[in-house]
């Protein structure tokens, strides 16, 4: 469990139940193998909850609601070169870069910009042509003189 995490309701309900049955909060800190802040904090907030469920949390409001998330993921798949800045220009929502990333995220989209390849122009089209018409003849001496290598 990490920094600043709840216990779950199973080990919430044992430390409670061991509280009851007159454990100090040191037997009951060694019982949950759990940092004595974390068994006081529990007890502290048990008082708080209702059925064992925890308070709402407060925050910041989120900035984009489910048709903002759907708009930005449609923008995404229609242009799949669109950038951040492009994606908050076209929506007009004033979001961080990280709120960005967390919503594709969401969606499974973490890497969506295409990745860029050289163009093939008229002449590189034709030399290849070329070049293929001209080992389609090559024997297997032939292609035993060739090196092949899988770098870029």
């Amino acid at each position: 469990m990490g920094r600043d995490m709840e216990l779950t309701p199973f080990l919430r309900g044992r430390t409670e139940g061991l509280r009851e049955s007159g454990r100090t909060l040191q037997q009951i800190a060694e019982a949950v193998q759990k940092p004595l802040n974390t068994v006081k904090t529990t007890l502290h907030y048990n008082k708080l909850r209702t059925n064992g469920i925890s308070q709402p949390r407060s925050g910041q409001p989120l900035k984009t609601n489910a048709r903002d998330r759907r708009r930005i993921l449609f923008i995404i798949k229609r242009n799949p070169d669109a950038t951040y800045a492009k994606i908050r220009e076209e929506t007009g929502i004033e979001i961080s870069d990280s709120s960005l990333y967390r919503i594709l995220q969401n969606f499974h989209m973490e890497h969506w910009i295409k990745k860029k390849r050289p163009l093939l122009d008229a002449d590189h089209a034709k030399a290849r042509v070329d070049c293929c018409l001209e080992v389609r003849k090559w024997t297997y001496n032939d292609w035993f003189r060739v090196i092949s290598t899988d770098e870029c």
